[in-house]
């Protein structure tokens, strides 16, 4: 191996170096920043003493040190030593760069703000009265969109992964049919997964009886057929009525109707009740249920009445999986006639009565039908809920109904106010 060549300049740079110490240390009264440094390789040749792009900035005032960036480079041009950037990207050629602790600020700014706002102001469980001809469907519906137009007027933040799916969970149990109004307990938010915890125990409801014919689905749906007519003069006072009725308290055998979503086969009861199929065709087991309480509601200008009866009403409160209509049908066959149910509301589900629902109001000053004799309605429009009312339930159902039980909800307000 040959002998080790060195740099023409290497005296001049030694020399330098030896003047940068010595006013490193001799400066004290000056905040002037003096450069000191390991000088770029392409100016020392192959020498292997000086590491490239590689520097520090001392102050000889505050005592403080800072990293050359590995992209800037070290000059020296008579005897005076100036530092250049070697990315030209990062030139700013429209004028002053901002500063670093400006753009940290607004988003700082930013991430406070998106943190403030919250998806739910209030998460829990309400019940609302269900609008006649709207499925339990059609009320989250509506409240989901009520919520989630709120949500995008506030800003808050979507959690989805994907589109398609919700952006705000809203979900109810215990299905009501179109027909029937009432207590329908709903769920906003972590409420959703309390629905079943809350909704044990037995339910209510009244119902209106019609003597004197059954239809198809047991009770006023345009879609029922007339399939049996029967006379009912022979029912003429309240207490032939009241007489029957002790018969389906209990335990009872009832036959599910057909027009149910009960399956047989893979396929829902109503599906091969369309295709004209009766209970005898499909043979419906009849299944247990439990009857807790069933009373007559008797109207004061009816009791000296001796014409034929052929509407009133009754309260029943029973236990899961049991069929309202169904029930007016076997207490038309009790009564020696057929009937139908035409009108039900649900007066009470669970922990949940009628008084604590969010009443309905429609905003429709006159209800129309189709060609069929359905209802028709806008949803967007026919209705008079609001975010407002929306919470105020949620916070009144954990604070006057769930607390009063003596059962923690485990749900909490969003809203921090």
């Amino acid at each position: 191996m040959g002998r080790q060549r060195y740099h023409p300049n290497i005296g001049l740079i030694v020399t330098i170096q030896i003047l940068l110490l010595l006013l490193l240390f001799t400066t004290t009264t000056t905040t002037t920043t003096t450069a000191f440094a390991f000088l770029p390789s392409r100016l020392l040749g192959r020498s292997r003493l000086v590491p490239s792009k590689v520097g520090l900035f001392f102050s000889t005032q505050n005592r403080d040190y800072t990293t050359i960036p590995s992209s800037s480079s070290l000059f020296v041009d008579n005897n005076k030593i100036t530092m250049e950037k070697d990315d030209n990207n990062n030139n700013n050629q429209s004028g002053k760069k901002r500063p670093l602790s400006a753009t940290t600020s607004e988003t700082t700014t930013k991430q406070q703000k998106q943190q403030s706002q919250v998806l739910y102001l209030e998460e829990g469980l309400f019940a609302v009265n269900k609008p006649l001809g709207w499925t339990s469907q059609d009320v989250v519906g509506k409240l989901r969109h009520i919520l989630e137009d709120d949500a995008k007027i506030r800003g808050a933040p979507d959690p989805r992964t994907k589109k398609r799916r919700p952006w705000m969970k809203v979900g109810h149990g215990g299905t009501l049919d179109p027909l029937a109004t009432g207590v329908l307990v709903c769920g906003v938010g972590s409420g959703t997964k309390n629905l079943q915890k809350y909704l044990v125990g037995s339910k209510s409801y009244r119902a209106e009886i019609t003597l004197g014919y059954q239809t198809s689905t047991l009770d006023a749906d345009v879609k029922g057929e007339i399939v049996e007519e029967k006379s009912y003069d022979h029912v003429t006072s309240y207490e032939l009525i009241e007489k029957v009725l002790p018969d389906f308290t209990g335990n009872i055998q009832q036959i599910p109707p057909v027009f149910s979503a009960l399956k047989r086969d893979g396929k829902r009861l109503y599906e091969l009740g369309r295709k004209g199929q009766t209970a005898e065709d499909l043979k419906i087991e009849p299944r247990e249920v439990t009857i807790y309480d069933l009373k007559l509601i008797q109207k004061e200008d009816d009791k000296e009445s001796t014409k034929p009866i052929q509407t009133f009403c009754i309260e029943v409160e029973c236990g899961g999986g049991t069929y309202i209509r169904s029930l007016v049908r076997d207490i038309g066959i009790a009564l020696g006639t057929v009937a139908t149910m035409t009108q039900l509301e649900r007066t009470k589900q669970g922990q949940f009565f009628l008084d604590h629902c969010l009443p309905y109001s429609s905003t429709v000053e006159e209800v129309k039908h189709d060609e069929e004799g359905r209802i028709i309605f806008d949803k967007r429009k026919d209705c008079d809920w609001t975010v407002s009312t929306i919470n105020e339930a949620i916070r009144d159902c954990r604070e006057n109904i769930l607390q009063n039980n003596n059962d923690d909800d485990g749900l909490r307000s969003s809203n921090k106010e």
